[in-house]
């Protein structure tokens, strides 16, 4: 197994070229490919990416008006 690591930039047209080296023979290979949002990339996804993210969670479970007084009562504390 050889592993390549190199920094590449993504063109607009979501394009990748990749010259690799005479020591890896011909034919089938599998290539993965990991990103990593460089600091200061838009990493913001759309509100709709969020919804329903909290349905399953056992906090929220149960009457959510129950709930929501909860948290509202200990505003007043």
């Amino acid at each position: 197994m050889i592993n390549i690591q190199k920094m590449i930039d993504i063109p607009d047209e979501h394009r990748i070229y990749l010259d690799v080296p005479a020591e890896i023979p011909a034919g089938a290979a599998y290539i993965e490919l990991t990103v990593i949002p460089s600091p200061g990339a838009n990493t913001r996804k759309p509100l709709a990416a969020y919804f329903g993210a909290l349905k399953d969670s056992k906090v929220f479970a149960g009457d959510a008006v129950a709930i929501q007084r909860k948290i509202r009562a200990e505003w007043d504390r």
